[in-house]
């Protein structure tokens, strides 16, 4: 194809290029990437650790989620991106679980309660795929696991159930660590279980997330990706404008313009939340803006210290923190940062690092803090836990930032208490200009996947699903 029509795509991550991959295999090349920041990838962020062996380590996405029907997993396995052997293996150290005050608890009290816990996830997913009647959708999931597990608890002993407070919890922390959540009294129960889980072992990247980026663009020429773009305004629904007959244009915040017949916008729902306002002129239909303001879109952020020398011990690869549920208790000796309380596990990775994940307003007030403060609160904890006084200097930290990314402003996206799957829809569906009949407005990105939200199997696939509505639209030009 030549000529008209053209497409704009606005964001270079795995959702962008993925479009931009499809259009170029069936042979539409009239289209240009638009991207805000000086590197393609997005939430997609592979560096390498300094050290001479050149580890790399994941800043963005970390795991792909589950192997059958995943097009991501298809693409890393036909391309050789993951490590055949090690996903044999499967090598799994100790995990121990620890509290603040240095006691073990044990992995079959611990089971028990993952036991329940499983249990009454799998009770709030049938909300969603049965046809008993749903819940009401300002009801949350945390307040339905709570009053589940409150009576699970009613028959214990006091030590027994203040022990099986904390692996809850764990386990809240943990999932809003997955969930992209800063509570999970954010979480609708009603549509808790509209996320689809594909089956299979999560798995990483032998040579880093970044690899998979290179696979798709591959087949991109170079001159249709423009990096250090960010877009301050995305004009539409007019015709004849400047430089010619187009039904958008897109204005950079550089003062460059482009002109585009569609674009395919890609941006983060947490851009989208912060700037729909300004970003489109005029502005979307009001049904498209409620989504975007109801959806939930949450900060997830990695903290990982470097050490020359392991500091879990060999055996040891996960500390699970079992912090004290007794909100009386939080600040009781002032030394442990509220922030790192959000923690539930500090991980070995990369050799001899330590990988902690701290979300929402913990995340935020993380972030605001210096590399110095924040190496030394999470020493704190590793010194509480382990009860060691003697631990070795780190040698570095890296830390994300992803709340205050402007490019990003969050990590991922949930079905948020009051919202549903229907602003899902709302939110994917194109939108036509007054003076067209086709859709000028595309939206892709994991945000807009009704069952892979949060994930880059979903932001994948909804690249291909917009790049394929193109393609129809002009299938006999």
């Amino acid at each position: 194809m030549s000529g008209k029509p053209q497409v704009i795509i606005i964001g270079a991550g795995i959702s962008g290029l993925a479009a931009a991959e499809k259009l170029t295999k069936f042979g539409f090349h009239n289209y240009k990437i638009l991207e805000a920041s000086d590197r393609i990838g997005g939430r997609i962020h592979t560096v390498e650790d300094g050290n001479p062996d050149e580890k790399k380590v994941e800043l963005g996405a970390t795991w792909i989620h589950g192997q059958k029907k995943n097009p991501v997993f298809e693409l890393a396995k036909t391309n050789k991106l993951i490590d055949e052997q090690e996903l044999k293996k499967q090598r799994k150290r100790m995990t121990v679980y620890v509290t603040e005050e240095g006691e073990t608890i044990g992995e079959d009290l611990v089971d028990k309660v993952w036991d329940k816990l499983e249990q009454f996830s799998e009770e709030a997913d049938e909300f969603f795929e049965s046809e008993t009647p749903y819940p009401d959708i300002n009801e949350s999931y945390g307040a339905f696991l709570q009053q589940r597990f409150d009576k699970f608890l009613q028959k214990k002993n006091n030590s027994e159930r203040e022990k099986m407070e904390r692996v809850l919890l764990n386990e809240k922390s943990g999932e809003c660590a997955y969930s992209g959540c800063d509570s999970v009294d954010e979480l609708s129960l009603k549509y808790f279980g509209s996320y689809e889980e594909l089956s299979g072992k999560h798995v990483t990247f032998g040579r880093g997330y970044s690899s998979l980026l290179e696979v798709i663009k591959r087949n991109i020429p170079d001159e249709k990706i423009i990096l250090k773009r960010p877009v301050k305004t995305i004009h539409w629904g007019k015709t004849m404008l400047d430089e010619g007959t187009f039904e958008v244009k897109v204005e950079c915040q550089n003062g460059e313009c482009f002109y585009a017949n569609h674009i395919i916008v890609t941006v983060s729902l947490g851009v989208l939340k912060a700037h729909h306002n300004t970003l489109f002129n005029p502005c979307l239909p009001s049904n498209k803006q409620q989504a975007i303001d109801k959806l939930g879109f949450g900060t997830v952020d990695k903290v990982i210290l470097f050490f020359d020398e392991p500091v879990l011990g060999r055996d040891i690869g996960c500390l699970s923190l079992m912090w004290s549920s007794d909100k009386k208790d939080l600040s009781k000796d002032g030394k442990i940062a509220n922030w790192c309380r959000k923690m539930s596990e500090l991980t070995a990775v990369y050799g001899n690092a330590i990988l902690g994940w701290v979300t929402g307003k913990e995340a935020l007030e993380m972030e605001k803090l210096s590399e110095d403060e924040v190496t030394e609160n999470v020493m704190t904890v590793l010194r509480t836990f382990l009860r060691r006084d003697d631990l070795p200097t780190p040698v570095k930290l890296i830390r994300t930032r992803w709340g205050n990314n402007p490019s990003v402003l969050g990590s991922y996206s949930f079905v948020k208490v009051g919202s549903s799957t229907q602003d899902i829809r709302y939110l994917r569906e194109p939108t036509s200009a007054t003076c067209s009949e086709k859709p000028v407005l595309l939206f892709a990105g994991e945000a807009t996947h009704e069952s892979f939200y949060s994930t880059t199997h979903g932001a994948f696939l909804s690249g291909q699903r917009e790049a394929q509505r193109i393609l129809d639209l002009y299938k006999n030009i």
